[in-house]
């Protein structure tokens, strides 16, 4: 996966696949289980 297409996605000018997601989570080593977690925790935080 290409730097800039993460940067795009830090900074919110893409939104990644369910595909790219499960890719992203491959590569940091943790379950997608989990990713979604930290996601709705930062969501509930807002």
């Amino acid at each position: 996966m290409d730097r800039s297409y993460i940067s795009m996605i830090e900074v919110g000018r893409n939104e990644p696949s369910v595909t790219k997601i499960f890719e992203l989570c491959k590569g940091l080593k943790i379950k997608p289980s989990d990713f979604f977690k930290l996601v709705e925790n930062e969501y509930v935080e807002l």
